[in-house]
């Protein structure tokens, strides 16, 4: 084959174009001899590494029964091959430290042996979870064809191992891939796990097929959060196409709303959430989604104009506000050339801007754009459109910066309407538009309703989406906060310092439900007179927050008010406490407030 001519003349790039162009890298010769013997024979490791990273038969035999170590040129050649022997010894055995050792020198992962099987095969098969892990975040391939055209996917679900039938599909295993005798990994799998999991990704992408939208939709709705909803996203069809890229090409209706439930972080997961640098790397994958859209589809394309909408709303969730106000700044800009200024991607554009201004203090402006895109967006998507419903929501807490409290629960509690006729009562996106009017009754002072509302939330949400989810406990801190305006009691104060604690662990210092849970315990910690516990929380590590959310940050104005005025209070001698009044998005004591 031209692959043997390439090997046996050491042509490296030439070996690569080949095996990209998908030629078979054990193909043999009249004589039984694959590439592997000739680059063996004749001394090319370096194509021999390449040969064997994508599949090669370490230990094959040609029609005189030689293997490739046999027809070792070098002992360079001769050490490696024989350390492929080790290294599948180990993979059988589970020696996890021997597997890690040989992977840090440099062995292929990807490698096969004369059954045709990879050492990720092997230990799909052997239920070996940790070092299927350790195969795959060091390249290994879970679609690799095995003897039978068997997958890893196969061996996984054949040997009822869930976690690696998990964890392959999470890093795009390809779900229906047929074997020889015509099976999918999932006519093998006898394990309730696997089945439900593999007919779930079935059913999926059949419903997408199909454009049976609201099937798919309902069911994905319900997995947010999960470790399933990745695998549903990542996995494959023979295609070799995920879930998303495979709605691209059937016109799927719902793209968006399907495209939403996936990649959105709606909720944050228990002791998990997304770091800074993996918001980065979604960043640049976005910007990289939006660019290859570009190209393909149209930049005026429906799915092109999407992903260009979620590259500000990122640098948003990072609390990039400034970076992502001069983003939106320069698409709406673009888009009001091509579209003008009543389209709906411009409209939608421009609800984006004004959430961004919100958060930079510019809460005025956003009001302004808010009511002109809500009057826009009822004509054009109607009140029970899910952008209707996010831009009130977003308006509400607007109104409530500029302390127009009322508005603010008018608008709140639209919402929450709107969402219980759409998902019922027990749906999380329902009961946190239930507890955002138990905030907004706070700032009416309507205190006992608050505290009503956050109490039912709480429990609900604790059965919806766990204990320990970030969102339950911001419910949490705010019923912790209402009761502190109402009775003042130190376990409320308690309770605040817990949240405050466990926002901080789990997301970070600087995640706005930790910013929101700091000032909640700073507030009553102020009012209790404990003002150097106040300056110890807010002086902490304030100029690496600084650097990261801006000067321009809501949280910043908050907390050089409330510096000053402990300062103050201390040295005036620290006297009694005060009652509370409303001060923007929060609420702060009487003689503070006349201080500022």
């Amino acid at each position: 084959t031209l692959l043997h001519l390439a090997t046996e003349s050491g042509q490296t790039d030439v070996v690569k174009d080949l095996i990209e162009a998908g030629i078979d890298v054990n193909e043999p010769d009249e004589h039984g001899a694959r590439p592997i013997h000739l680059a063996s024979m004749f001394g090319f490791e370096e194509v021999l590494k390449i040969l064997l990273d994508n599949g090669a038969i370490y230990n094959c035999t040609d029609k005189y029964n030689n293997t490739p170590l046999n027809l070792a040129g070098t002992e360079n050649i001769k050490e490696l091959l024989k350390s492929m022997k080790k290294f599948f010894l180990s993979v059988k055995s589970n020696d996890i430290s021997s597997v890690k050792s040989f992977i840090e020198k440099g062995v292929s992962v990807n490698a096969k042996d004369n059954t045709n099987a990879s050492p990720l095969h092997y230990a799909a098969w052997k239920g070996h979870l940790e070092i299927s892990n350790i195969l795959i975040k060091n390249g290994g391939n879970p679609n690799l064809i095995g003897k039978n055209d068997y997958t890893a996917l196969h061996y996984a679900s054949k040997f009822n191992n869930y976690e690696i039938v998990k964890l392959l599909l999470e890093n795009g295993a390809i779900y229906n891939s047929l074997s020889t005798n015509k099976k999918v990994p999932l006519e093998l799998a006898e394990d309730k796990n696997v089945i439900e999991l593999l007919k779930l990704i079935d059913s999926s992408f059949e419903n997408v097929q199909s454009s049976n939208s609201d099937n798919v939709l309902l069911v994905l709705e319900k997995l947010r959060g999960t470790t399933t909803m990745k695998a549903i996203a990542k996995a494959k069809n023979k295609e070799r196409k995920t879930i998303i890229n495979f709605a691209i090409g059937s016109n799927f209706p719902k793209l968006r709303q399907l495209y939403r439930v996936i990649f959105e972080d709606c909720g944050y997961k228990t002791g998990k959430c997304v770091t800074n640098e993996n918001n980065d790397n979604a960043l640049h994958r976005q910007i990289f989604l939006h660019e290859k859209l570009s190209q393909t589809k149209g930049f005026d394309n429906a799915i092109t104009l999407e992903a260009e909408d979620r590259i500000p709303l990122i640098l948003y969730k990072q609390q990039k506000h400034q970076k992502a106000l001069e983003v939106c700044q320069n698409i709406l800009q673009k888009r009001i050339k091509i579209f003008g200024s009543d389209n709906k991607y411009s409209i939608r554009m421009q609800a984006i801007l004004a959430r961004v201004l919100h958060a930079l203090g510019e809460s005025s402006k956003a009001i302004e754009i808010f009511e002109d895109v809500y009057k826009k967006q009822l004509d054009l998507l109607g009140s029970d459109s899910l952008e209707v419903l996010s831009t009130l929501t977003n308006m509400a807490r607007a109104f409530n910066h500029l302390k127009r409290y009322e508005e603010a629960l008018g608008a709140e509690e639209t919402v929450f309407k709107m969402y219980l006729k759409l998902y019922g009562p027990n749906d999380s996106r329902t009961l946190i538009a239930h507890g955002n009017v138990g905030r907004s009754l706070m700032y009416v002072f309507k205190t006992d309703e608050a505290i009503s509302v956050f109490k039912f939330v709480h429990e609900e949400l604790k059965e919806a989406l766990g204990t320990f989810h970030a969102e339950t406990h911001h419910v949490l801190g705010n019923l912790h906060a209402a009761l502190h305006m109402k009775s003042h009691s130190h376990e409320a104060l308690e309770g605040l310092r817990e949240v405050f604690r466990i926002q901080k662990t789990n997301l970070g210092s600087h995640h706005v439900l930790t910013l929101n849970a700091e000032k909640n315990l700073c507030e009553a910690l102020f009012f209790e007179k404990k003002f150097n516990e106040v300056l110890d929380i807010l002086e902490k590590g304030v100029i690496e927050r600084k650097s990261l959310l801006g000067d321009n940050h809501q949280f910043f104005h908050f907390a050089e008010k409330m510096i000053n005025a402990s300062k103050f209070r201390l040295m005036m001698g620290g006297s009694q406490g005060f009652p509370y009044v409303r001060v923007n998005d929060f609420f702060q004591p009487q003689t503070y407030v006349e201080y500022i």
